[in-house]
């Protein structure tokens, strides 16, 4: 025995939402979805911050409920609200759902 902790249930409920933001717009790139398990977001961009909310609201820059994503950085989370993304100029992202 290993000592690791087993995985009983597999990664089946893989969802890709990988894509674009779109320059100044906050765009829901996630529905809502109360069984979520997790939520992995990547900012693939070398120099644009990506703005993300995970409450089920708009996201925008600096304002209360959204976190800053660094170029190169990743979040996980949990949540059964959509999840929105906002730049300000179109920046490349990876987002996955369980």
């Amino acid at each position: 025995m290993s000592g690791f902790p087993t995985v009983s249930a597999p990664a089946s409920g893989l969802a890709d939402y990988s894509g674009y933001t779109i320059a100044n717009e906050s765009v829901e790139i996630i529905p809502a979805d109360k069984n979520t398990r997790l939520v992995t977001i990547y900012n693939l961009s070398n120099n644009e911050t990506i703005w993300i909310n995970k409450f089920g609201a708009k996201a925008a820059a600096s304002v209360p409920g959204c976190y800053p994503l660094e170029p190169g950085d990743m979040y996980e989370f949990i949540t059964p609200f959509g999840v929105s993304l906002f730049s300000a100029v179109s920046a490349p992202f990876t987002a996955e759902r369980y």
